[in-house]
């Protein structure tokens, strides 16, 4: 069959070397965690207290555990194994596969190499774990030569067999949350991306039109990753329980991509550039995607991003890269705080309509009632508003995940106004993303959200340009008024 046993990047036949790139987000810290009495290692797996993966400690590959340095490095592997290997880690739990001579078990621990539990079945020939939740695992059984995807609840005899009852051959699952298994099967000669929900009968079939080959690396419980080959390259993919909810995460230039893990609107994996494998996290379009490799000190090729996880303050990637130093495959953790906006106020205004009562750009960067004034003028073309203000802010990001500029005033007069935000697009030239609220004698707030490419908001040096508008669309308590602006701010993430 041509199930792939493991997420990694030989799975699709991509052997290319990355250099280092410009930094993009400056809160990205990488920390290296190869021990060093190793040849080789790979963090495969993240919780909010641990990474797992692989080390290859004196000659043997082991199951191993870090606690987010490179000196907390510990041994899982079971006694009896030739080799091991951990996937992932919930909790306080890690799975993976151990070999016993030459069959792969799947198992389980719980930070130590004693306490490793065999939920090899007993049909099998031949199992895998690769996902856990803490309370529940996923992997595959080789069963009378067929793969199964399965399910564990701890221990080989409780078993669940995944495979669907029909329209498919084989299967593997590689994640699981919440109620959701996620994998692939094999359906005639190509492999679908998979859903499941517990049973073999809940299985859904989340292949797009127009791929080939596809496959769901991992699940957050709501929505799906991994990668569909399109025109014979695979793609990032991401789901939301059907395949008509298919989403393209291919960065714009990159030849393929892979998405290996999700997390709340988060998705890791990599991307190929002219040649360059780079570690990549999006945050739900293929215009979001942000290079890890960048923030890895020294020079790396061919560096991956496999999982992610929080503890609520930070965000946690884990993976690898080939350090170019030593010219061997390192395990490797991308930290940055979970809250990371940056709050910009305007550094000038130019007012395009109406006239100037009061105020200069200082009104605009507290909401202390000291307003940024402009009253209504007479303009000939009376289709267009009679008050619209141009603000201009710098951010210190080159990239951003997602941009929101708000604005808080108010009316002088009682009646009914519009009240208007949106931002200047520095790559097509225009304003886009507008916001509409209505306006009155209180003070309220109206916010415009990048959508698209969010990194186009972004001009050279950081420059950010919205403008904001005031019309009247009902009676009024004067013809003549003025807005006041006590407000603008951007939030740039």
């Amino acid at each position: 069959m041509s199930l792939k046993h493991k997420r990694c990047l030989t799975a699709i036949a991509v052997v290319i070397c990355v250099g280092t790139s410009p930094l993009s987000f400056a809160q990205w810290t990488a920390i290296q965690l190869h021990p060093s009495s190793s040849t080789a290692s790979e963090a495969l797996g993240v919780s909010a207290t641990q990474q797992v993966g692989y080390a290859n400690t004196s000659g043997t590959v082991q199951a191993s555990l870090w606690t987010g340095t490179a000196g907390s490095w510990l041994s899982l592997h079971p006694a009896g194994a030739t080799s091991s290997q951990a996937n992932d880690a919930s909790g306080s739990q890690q799975v993976g596969t151990a070999f016993f001579g030459a069959t792969s078990h799947a198992g389980l621990w719980n930070g130590s190499a004693g306490s490793w539990v065999d939920l090899h079945p007993a049909s099998a020939t031949f199992s895998e774990a690769w996902s856990t939740t803490g309370a529940q695992q996923v992997g595959l059984s080789i069963i009378a030569t067929k793969a199964h995807a399965c399910l564990w609840n701890g221990s080989a005899a409780s078993f669940v067999d995944l495979n669907p009852v029909s329209g498919a051959t084989e299967s593997a699952a590689y994640g699981v949350s919440g109620p959701q298994q996620v994998g692939e099967a094999l359906v005639g000669i190509r492999t679908h991306a998979s859903l499941w929900t517990g049973s073999a009968g809940s299985w859904v079939d989340l292949h797009p039109a127009g791929s080939t080959d596809s496959r769901a690396n991992s699940t957050s419980g709501t929505q799906q990753v991994g990668y569909a080959f399109i025109g014979g390259s695979p793609h990032a993919s991401l789901w939301s329980g059907t395949a008509a909810s298919w989403i393209d995460l291919n960065p714009a230039g990159a030849s393929n991509s892979v998405a290996n893990d999700v997390l709340g609107s988060f998705q890791v994996g990599y991307a190929v550039f002219t040649g360059q494998v780079r570690a990549g996290i999006w945050s739900g379009t293929s215009g979001s995607w942000i290079d890890l490799s960048s923030f890895v000190p020294g020079s790396w090729r061919q560096t991956i991003a496999q999982s992610i996880a929080t503890d609520g303050v930070t965000l946690y990637v884990a993976g690898s890269g080939i350090n170019n130093s030593t010219n061997r495959t390192e395990a490797l953790l991308w930290t940055r705080p979970l809250s990371t906006a940056e709050t910009v106020s305007p550094s000038s205004f130019a007012t395009i309509r109406g006239r100037l009562d009061s105020g200069d750009v200082t009104s605009l960067r507290t909401d202390d009632n000291n307003y940024l004034r402009h009253c209504k003028f007479i303009v000939p073309n009376q289709t267009v508003p009679p008050i619209e203000v141009q603000v201009n802010g710098t951010t210190t990001r080159s990239s951003t995940t997602g941009i929101t500029v708000s604005l808080t005033g108010a009316m002088s007069v009682n009646g009914v106004f519009t009240q208007m935000i949106e931002q200047w697009n520095w790559v097509t030239g225009v304003y886009e993303d507008t916001a509409t609220a209505g306006a009155t004698t209180v003070e309220t707030t109206v916010s415009s959200q990048s959508t698209g490419v969010h990194n186009m908001k972004i001009g050279v040096g950081g420059a950010l340009r919205a403008r904001y508008f005031v019309r009247q669309t009902g009676p009024s308590a004067s013809p003549l008024y003025c807005y006041n602006a006590d407000l603008v701010k951007w939030v740039v993430n």
